[in-house]
């Protein structure tokens, strides 16, 4: 259409797929610094840590926070 040869259109691919893990990166930057700003520190205990999915398991802790009373 353009007139483009193979290298060019390497050339393309190759800007298309740095350009949007480039937005990616940037936009989870953007989260954590507007975590780090805003968000509020809280004190609490780890009462037992859950396993979920049987291949490939992920662990998390179940917090209990405590409330000042």
């Amino acid at each position: 259409m353009f007139g483009l040869d193979h290298t060019d259109n390497e050339f393309l691919t190759v800007m298309v797929v740095g350009l949007s893990f480039l937005f990616v990166a940037l936009t989870k930057l953007q989260q954590r610094v507007r975590l780090n700003k805003s968000g509020v520190a809280t004190e609490g205990v780890v009462i037992r840590v859950e396993r979920e999915g049987h291949r490939k398991p992920c662990y998390y802790p179940v917090v209990r926070f405590l409330t000042p009373q």
